[in-house]
């Protein structure tokens, strides 16, 4: 995950609908067309042949999960609270008891399905989700700071690289082939297949998930100015396009779509896609009833990819940025000067919402997938769109990318236009509602924008190499150290959420990593604590990343607790639905998901995760909760690159404090390291 959960308010909300969920689900992890039947042939092919081989995931022992979430929740509760959970947590354990009935429920559906989770978990946290995605749940991916080019023909070079490179990606994936080669641990592949030819579709009660076989993927679409166009990436006979013929393309739709024909902001249809998804979805069946409107939009769902050329911002580019002439300088990975944690943050809001509509909010259509957006005034970033796909999953495409620009490093000289297939302008037929409802999402959008704060931090006192020479986990000591600035900060333990992959099975997507441990207590405590000694505190600390490296490597294991008792509570809710169809006595919802601990520990306040990556890449997702943060980060060899968000209208959160405890703190933890023993391993 890069994220993928859901406060405790909507979390629950979405769970008290689940009486629903078991007859009305319109998701499937399988290839579905636009009416929701199974398409033929599907997607990947040779790519899953290996799929039954890995195990399925695994239904963890009752009464270890129970111990692991009454460990989990004791940071965060009184003696007296505590005891009350402890209370419920042995009811629910009871002898043929509650526990017991619903555990005998879970393994039976674990016996019958691939994964028992992968189906809850897509639709509880993502396509039930009814709050705009964008913000909410999309995820921004910044790629390396040399990939930023200076002019409009660096832009649309950079655009025609990464069209080319995705459908080369998608033809080996159509293949049977996994770019790059499986690794040494066997890992699922099944989220690969959706990489392209997909998207996100709004509908009630909740949306579904679209992927159209690459037979019919044989475009892209442009998105310049507003406006969309359908750029066919293929001759008709197979061929893919080149670089140069593509680019040729580029230039020609760029000049097609000057800034004196943009619509009107109330003709901006990709605005819809930002709006409440419940309205979205009454306003995509109207757009659906118009013929032009309908091709259009099949169009945009079954693209290979969107790329989305943007307006830069006036006061970032250079004279002569909006030339579609090849630069003299050559080479097109030249930089600018150094980029600041200011710039980055300017490019994690452009990419995660456009920035506002009067810039490049009209500009996308925020249900695809993947969107790629460039511009002369901010390199190359990628927008997200998390229902069906994972970080450790999109991390594999960002790498074959971002391989395929260092080794076409050379300028593209666009070729002539005359055998080449043309584009399309998409057609949009608006009527007075719609134009209306477009409006109005671009104010709610406005308004979302203007509440998001972000900030980066590019740390650079010490990277990964300095943590290997310790022997510590690296993960596990940026999470150490976020616990120590949170409660330097707020005065209090954070419910902490951090995702993990459980790629090692069947269907497998992610769990949850809590980070916040008496472990962590016991550490932030300490240094507090005028009292103690830094070798007793470097123990403490040794302790908890040694602990938090433990807790890792059980939920890569299908061993957290998160995903085992949201299993066991959709099944009590499933009961009790059955009951009041059927008009019989209803039993009530097992206390230890009543207690108020419980849905305390749905309340993410920290919600945070990394990014495995060979390359610089950096990423931004909104906060998960409204008063509190989220937090990305990436590990380097020498540095550690942060991206941290929250929400200004919350008088608790604070982004610049947030960012100072934490730089504060990694230091202070590092400096403890000179107490480690040279031998020491955890």
């Amino acid at each position: 995950m890069l994220r993928g959960f859901l406060s405790g308010s909507a979390f629950s909300k979405t769970l008290n609908s689940v009486s629903r969920f078991s007859t009305s689900l319109k998701f499937s992890s399988s290839t579905m067309s636009r009416d929701g039947q199974p398409t033929s042939p599907p997607n990947g092919g040779d790519l899953l042949r290996d799929q039954d081989r890995l195990p399925k995931l695994p239904v963890p022992d009752l009464q270890q999960t129970l111990s692991k979430y009454l460990a989990s929740v004791t940071p965060h509760l009184t003696a007296e609270q505590l005891q009350v959970t402890g209370a419920a947590v042995k009811t629910f354990l009871e002898p043929g008891g509650d526990g017991e009935r619903l555990q005998r429920k879970l393994k039976d559906r674990a016996e019958k399905l691939d994964n028992w989770l992968t189906e809850w978990w897509t639709d509880l946290a993502y396509l039930s989700y009814r709050e705009p995605i964008l913000i909410n749940s999309s995820v921004a991916v910044l790629y390396p700071e040399e990939k930023v080019p200076h002019t409009l023909n660096e832009a649309l070079q950079y655009a025609a690289k990464f069209i080319v490179s995705s459908a080369i990606y998608a033809e080996m994936l159509a293949e049977g082939k996994l770019p790059g080669g499986p690794g040494k641990v066997p890992l699922c592949l099944k989220q690969f297949p959706s990489f392209f030819a997909s998207c996100r579709v709004p509908d009630t009660p909740a949306d579904r998930f679209v992927v159209h076989p690459y037979s019919r993927a044989r475009h892209v679409i442009i998105v310049h100015n507003s406006q969309f166009f359908k750029l066919p990436v293929y001759h008709s006979n197979g061929r893919l396009l080149s670089l140069s013929e593509v680019m040729a393309q580029l230039i020609a739709i760029v000049e097609a779509s000057p800034t004196d024909t943009a619509p009107n902001m109330d003709e901006c249809v990709g605005l819809l896609s930002s709006e409440h998804r419940d309205v979205w979805a009454q306003l995509y069946q109207k757009l659906r009833q118009d013929g032009d409107n309908s091709e259009s939009i099949d169009a945009i769902e079954s693209a290979l990819t969107v790329i989305c050329v943007d307006k830069p911002d006036q006061s970032l580019v250079r004279e002569g940025y909006d030339t579609l002439e090849q630069s003299s300088e050559g080479d097109v990975t030249h930089m600018f000067d150094k980029m600041t944690d200011k710039d980055y943050e300017f490019v994690c809001h452009r990419t995660l919402h456009g920035t506002s509509t009067a810039d490049n909010s009209t500009n996308r259509w925020y249900d695809k997938l993947f969107q790629v957006c460039v511009s002369p005034d901010m390199g190359c970033s990628c927008l997200m769109e998390h229902s069906n796909i994972d970080g450790a999953s999109s991390i594999y495409l960002t790498i074959f990318n971002l391989a395929f620009l260092e080794k076409h490093r050379a300028p593209i000289l666009p070729c002539t236009r005359a055998s080449l297939p043309p584009f399309q302008r998409l057609k949009w037929n608006l009527d007075s509602e719609v134009k209306s409802a477009i409006l109005k999402a671009g104010e709610r959008l406005n308004a979302d924008i203007s509440r998001m704060q972000l900030r980066c931090l590019g740390f650079s006192d010490f990277g990964k190499n300095a943590l290997k020479a310790k022997r510590l986990s690296t993960d596990g000591f940026v999470q150490t150290a976020i616990q120590l600035a949170f409660r330097r900060l707020h005065h209090c333990n954070p419910v902490t959420y951090e995702s993990v992959s459980t790629r090692l099975f069947r269907e497998g997507r992610t769990d949850t990593i809590r980070s916040c441990t008496v472990a962590t207590d016991s550490f932030v405590t300490a240094m507090e604590d005028t009292t103690r000694t830094d070798q007793e505190r470097c123990q403490l600390f040794v302790s908890a990343v040694s602990n938090h490296a433990k807790l890792a490597a059980e939920g890569s294991q299908g061993q957290a607790f998160d995903r085992h008792m949201l299993g066991l509570r959709v099944l009590a809710m499933e009961e009790i639905a059955a009951a009041q169809a059927s008009g019989t006595p209803a039993t009530a919802v097992p206390a230890v998901f009543q207690d108020p601990a419980y849905g305390k520990m749905q309340h993410i306040v920290l919600s945070t995760s990394q990014v495995i990556c060979k390359y610089d890449t950096r990423f931004a997702f909104g906060a998960v909760a409204p008063d509190g943060y989220g937090v990305a980060y990436h590990v380097s060899d020498e540095h550690i690159d942060f991206t941290m968000s929250c929400y200004g209208d919350c008088p608790t959160t604070d982004i610049d404090a947030l960012c100072r405890m934490i730089q504060s703190s990694l230091n202070d933890c590092h400096t403890l390291l000179q107490h480690i023993p040279v031998k020491s391993q955890l």
